[in-house]
């Protein structure tokens, strides 16, 4: 059985792998609408005697979740996890969300992160691709195997320091895509450019990051920024207008 905890994505994910074995699934934070309507936020699996909590495990009201993305310390997240699986009588929480490979027994829950294969957002590169096996047995402990898919021939055990903060244990998993000079940049971005056409701008960073992600090229430049306002018809003049008052793309506009 494979369990998918979320950010499915588009749902043609799981039917390539159900070619493999049954999946049972949950809608995460970054879904296609389609995605969100079919899947739930949370599911209770019972596998060999043991009751499972499947679930992304964010907020799902969105101000809470930014709220709790300005808390470092995992204590809060950690029962926050816990608390889901204790609801439902489970004694295993499956969790995706923040793409840190973890297990931890915490509050009489086991807590396992299998990790992430693809990045979780447009401005980062994934480097551990995890995926984990829950071996399951009646009236046996359970038993985790992490690995990461650069490497699947060995099972690993994920480096996971709770005490060290989120930002500390998130950092060994990915690796920023932004060039230098459009770092400086993202916070003005996201102020004062994304609101003008957020879907619009986010298909067009996607269709760049993409081409990182599969080597085309190394980051996402100031120059990618104005080409794709240039060229995609559906990102408004107010954005292109709005780039050329910034000289760091103004000189890439005709």
């Amino acid at each position: 059985m494979i369990l998918h905890a979320g950010d499915v994505g588009e749902l043609w994910v799981l039917d390539r792998l159900s070619e493999i074995a049954p999946v049972i699934a949950v809608h995460g934070n970054d879904e296609t609408a389609e995605a969100k309507a079919a899947l739930p936020y949370l599911q209770t699996v019972s596998v060999a005697g043991h009751r499972i909590v499947l679930t992304h495990a964010h907020y799902p009201d969105l101000a809470e979740e930014m709220e709790s993305r300005k808390e470092d310390r995992w204590e809060p997240k950690l029962n926050f996890r816990a608390t889901l699986g204790k609801q439902h009588g489970a004694a295993i929480v499956v969790y995706g969300h923040t793409h840190i490979p973890m297990q931890l027994e915490w509050e009489g829950v086991l807590l396992i992160n299998p990790g992430a294969i693809a990045s979780g957002s447009g401005f980062t590169r994934q480097l551990m691709r995890g995926v984990a096996k829950l071996h399951l047995t009646p009236n046996a402990q359970p038993r985790v195997e992490h690995f990461d898919l650069r490497d699947p021939s060995q099972p690993y055990t994920p480096a996971f320091d709770y005490q060290a903060g989120f930002r500390h244990t998130h950092l060994p998993t990915y690796q920023s895509i932004i060039a230098p000079e459009l770092e400086t940049m993202l916070e003005w971005l996201r102020a004062e450019v994304y609101p003008l056409a957020p879907q619009p701008l986010l298909k067009a960073l996607h269709s760049v990051a993409h081409r990182c992600w599969s080597g085309e090229q190394e980051q996402i430049t100031p120059a990618d920024v104005a080409a794709e306002a240039q060229r995609n018809p559906d990102i408004p003049a107010a954005v292109v207008s709005k780039l050329r008052e910034s000289p760091v793309f103004a000189s890439y506009f005709a």
